[in-house]
């Protein structure tokens, strides 16, 4: 038999203290539940740790995410694994761009990347490169609707055909993977 309790508010007994719901027991508020400002409401991470090269604008980490809530906050995390050096010896291009994307479409703002090693009168036959981590965080508590779902994403590119992006290789060795990119997107609580 199931029986059904109604009720306004509830307290402790002595008006203050904790209510706990006994051991084996489960409090399910899966109907609706109103959470305390700053309390996670959902986190999602994906990875990739695929050695990839590319001159065009990519996504190279996609998360699909429904918002619980309209007024909550989204935060986007992004660890993007990559070498820069000069294209002609076999190294990605020196300036790299990232940002994350919602439905395609840019959000926040476009992170550059540059290094010059020696100059421009170095002959580029041969040259260091370098293991990078570029990571950026961003904040956005307008324009998603609870229930609907997005998909965010982590992108990169180069400004300059001739150069080339590459990530989760930042060594001169094409055998061996040394990395991996990251996006985590994390619903907060107002």
């Amino acid at each position: 038999m199931t029986s059904i309790m109604k009720a306004d508010n509830i307290a402790a007994v002595g008006g203050t203290g904790t209510i706990t719901v006994a051991s084996g027991n489960t409090l399910d508020a899966s109907a609706g539940f109103i959470p305390a400002p700053d309390q996670i409401l959902q986190t999602k991470i994906v990875r990739n740790s695929t050695r990839q090269t590319g001159t065009a604008s990519t996504d190279i980490n996609t998360i699909s995410f429904t918002p619980k809530s309209s007024n909550s906050i989204i935060t986007c995390f992004g660890v993007w694994q990559h070498g820069i050096g000069p294209a002609s010896t076999n190294l990605d291009g020196w300036g790299n761009n990232f940002w994350f994307t919602k439905d395609g479409s840019i959000i926040g703002t476009v992170l550059r990347h540059d290094v010059w090693p020696g100059g421009f009168t170095v002959s580029y036959n041969y040259g260091p490169e370098w293991y990078i981590n570029t990571v950026s965080l961003l904040e956005t508590s307008t324009g998603h609707v609870a229930g609907t779902t997005y998909t965010f994403g982590q992108a990169i590119s180069v400004d300059d055909p001739v150069n080339y992006w590459m990530i989760n290789r930042p060594y001169a060795y094409n055998s061996q993977d040394r990395g991996t990119c990251s996006l985590q997107v994390t619903e907060i609580a107002q």
